[in-house]
């Protein structure tokens, strides 16, 4: 349990590390059902009276829409990718900020294969319980996964479900995860998608549509797809 003691202390001492004052602008784009968003952002702008220009949630184009009015903004490395993966995310743009704040542990190569998977599942607009049930048993048993912390899933599901409710949110996913995920791993990354759309028994038109967009996005020759598709039908489709 935090206590209240310990939150002002918090916030005390990044208040004045960070310099904030009254003449700051936060431009807060983080959840609030996580610690930084709820509690560091938030109490660094109320202790110093600074100005707040709150987002619902984070998206690229509201964030850049707003950057000239801030001198504050806090992320997690993925919103700092997909912002400098635009065009008009410029030095100039960027000439009132006075703190950019990164927290959080940076993207993996395990998560990026858990992100996908968990995409896919999303495709079809409906999570089905045997494909989540799928995925945690690779991330559990596959060796791949060795050590990795099942606690990221929902970090990967709150990204995935963040990107598919944006206009360019698919270009977005995958280019976060073809930044991340080294060429010897893209077949990998087909056959765990591959699985997690097949573990229901069957594949949806939508949920096609996406594995054919993923050996595009992540160049897999087509011999090889071939292959891989026919492993999971073979281990999930009944016929």
């Amino acid at each position: 349990m935090i206590s209240h003691r310990a939150l002002i202390a918090n916030g005390s001492a990044l208040n004045q590390l960070w310099g904030f004052s009254q003449s700051d602008v936060l431009l807060h784009a983080l959840p609030l059902f996580h610690v930084h968003g709820l509690f560091v952002a938030m109490h660094c702008a109320m202790l110093s009276a600074a100005e707040v220009i709150f987002l619902e949630k984070f998206s690229v184009s509201e964030t850049i829409d707003n950057l000239a009015r801030a001198t504050v903004f806090m992320g997690v490395p993925t919103y700092y990718s997909r912002l400098l993966s635009r065009d008009d995310f410029t030095k100039d743009l960027c000439s009132g900020m006075r703190l950019f704040t990164s927290g959080s542990a940076p993207m993996t190569e395990q998560d990026a294969l858990v992100t996908l998977m968990i995409a896919v599942s999303v495709s079809d607009a409906s999570i089905k319980t045997i494909e989540l049930m799928k995925i945690e048993r690779i991330v559990t048993y596959l060796p791949i996964f060795r050590n990795y912390d099942l606690d990221r899933l929902k970090r990967a599901s709150q990204t995935v479900f963040e990107l598919f409710e944006e206009e360019d949110g698919i270009d977005a996913l995958f280019g976060l995860i073809r930044s991340v995920l080294p060429n010897h791993l893209h077949e990998t990354a087909y056959a765990l998608a591959c699985d997690v759309a097949a573990s229901d028994g069957r594949l949806e038109e939508i949920e096609l549509r996406f594995l054919e967009e993923i050996r595009y996005e992540l160049n897999i020759d087509r011999l090889a797809a071939a292959a891989i598709e026919r492993g999971a039908r073979a281990r999930h489709l009944k016929g």
